[in-house]
């Protein structure tokens, strides 16, 4: 995409400033968006990373699209839904440069995120917003680039980096799976070769906090939201990406609008893994406003394959046969798994928990 010529007296103004704002600066934090995948920056941002040393976070949209790997990960925002030690290190910032974020409801936990704007610099396809201040003609990719360039090579002991870290996960036999641990099991689990793709609802908020591999590893309806979203896209991302292994986790109401997409998985020799989070019916909704609108009628999930004539299929509910179902699943690659897990109906992870507790408030 050509831009058109750029205003460099405008640039010069606006460069300045951010610069100023930097420098003057004593906790900075970047905010990468999708709109660095979407706009092919990935490279010119960690490039900006690295030389600046700042910490980044991304949000909900912005997962994995720089990876997770890198030193100077903080984790992922969403106003109330993120932990504390997340929060404090967006909303505490006195300098924020959000790369290509798209703010929207869920980007913003339900409009819980608490950013004060005279801290804000937002880097857009096409204009730069610089706290009160717009630059009009002012592209991502231009600007950083003039911001690299203007920047001083740091170093990272210059900004120490406060990482949000699961707890490694260790199985207990006979113990009961909670939404919690499932997500420190699947973090585990992960290695290079695996993209992971959520459906919207709590699949999504817990698995914010799993630590994917490489950029663009992460995938889920984060705009729209739509539910049944997961086994299909696990679908298109093996047929798209041969080499890499799918592994897509998603609610039981979720599966049950697109789940026999698996047929055309086999159809296909594809070998997805398939994680139901079987709380019987629309677990998201319960702490908003529950009653039997949100319970659904219980499938055999585990016999799916039976029903398709190929693949696997295990029913668990403790922690111990979960790693083992997990770890054939890893060593099927001819077939889809179908792993139900079994967790309590009132079980939610931290992120929900934290929303909807923050919701409710607002009533």
């Amino acid at each position: 995409m050509e831009h058109p010529p750029i205003d460099l007296i405008k640039l010069d103004e606006a460069l300045r400033e951010v610069m100023h704002m930097l420098t003057s600066a004593k906790r900075p934090i970047v905010m990468a968006g999708v709109e660095v995948h979407r706009f092919g920056l990935q490279k010119l941002l960690s490039d900006f990373l690295d030389r600046s040393g700042l910490p980044f976070a991304t949000g909900l949209l912005g997962k994995s699209v720089v990876s997770e790997n890198h030193p100077h990960f903080v984790g992922v925002y969403a106003g109330t839904m993120s932990p504390d030690d997340i929060r404090d290190a967006v909303e505490e910032a006195d300098c924020v440069i959000a790369v290509g974020p798209l703010i929207t409801d869920l980007s913003t936990g339900i409009f819980t995120q608490n950013i004060d704007s005279e801290h804000v610099v937002i880097l857009a396809p096409e204009e730069l917003y610089v706290r009160h201040h717009l630059y009009p003609g002012i592209d991502m990719k231009r600007f950083l680039e003039a911001l690299i360039a203007a920047l001083p090579e740091s170093t990272e002991a210059e900004r120490p980096v406060g990482r949000h870290v699961l707890p490694p996960f260790i199985p207990e036999a006979g113990r009961e799976i909670t939404m919690e641990r499932l997500i420190t099991c699947i973090n585990t689990f992960l290695d290079e070769n695996t993209i992971v793709i959520t459906e919207a609802g709590d699949p999504l908020f817990g698995a914010l906090d799993i630590r994917v591999h490489g950029m663009n590893d992460f995938l889920s309806p984060a705009y729209y939201a739509s539910l049944g979203f997961g086994v299909p896209a696990a679908v298109a991302v093996q047929l798209a990406a041969p080499d890499r292994r799918p592994l897509a986790l998603v609610g039981d109401g979720s599966f049950q609008m697109t789940g026999m997409e698996l047929s055309t998985a086999v159809r296909y020799g594809l070998c997805l893994i398939v994680v139901v989070l079987n709380n019987g019916g629309y677990g998201t909704f319960r702490p908003m406003i529950d009653g039997t609108f949100n319970d659904i009628r219980p499938w055999q999930y585990a016999d799916i394959p039976k029903v398709i004539g190929a693949g696997q299929g295990f029913t668990v509910s403790k922690e111990d046969d979960l790693v083992i179902a997990l770890e054939s699943a890893r060593k099927n690659s001819l077939y889809p798994t179908v792993i139900d897990v079994r967790i309590e109906k009132y079980d939610f992870s931290s992120r929900l928990r934290s929303l909807t507790d923050r919701l409710k408030k607002r009533v």
